[in-house]
């Protein structure tokens, strides 16, 4: 590609966010990733970005994920409560039995 070809820095960093999303058009693509290859300063808050969006979705995920693990705590003690309000035809054998 020639000079009138190519991004500049300005229009590289206007990008970088669909960049990294993978939202440009595989033309956008190709030429953002050539300023990256050829310019330091924009390959280096490109890295910069990427790692806190990296870090990002890895957090976002332990989130979800104690979500998840807190949600059917609470879905297990919702289903004992209605056990015992059924007067136990859902608790586990080994407290069936027991005297309120």
């Amino acid at each position: 590609m020639n000079a009138v070809d190519r991004y500049s820095c300005e229009e590289v960093f206007r990008r970088l966010n669909d960049y990294l999303d993978r939202e440009l058009s595989p033309v956008e693509i190709a030429m953002v990733k050539e300023h990256l290859d050829t310019c330091r300063q924009c390959a280096s808050e490109h890295a910069f970005e990427a790692s806190v969006l990296r870090e990002l979705k890895s957090k976002l995920r332990r989130i979800d994920l104690h979500a998840f693990d807190g949600a059917q705590d609470g879905n297990r003690r919702r289903d004992r409560a209605v056990a015992v309000k059924q007067g136990g035809a859902n608790q586990p054998d080994n407290e069936k039995h027991r005297s309120p």
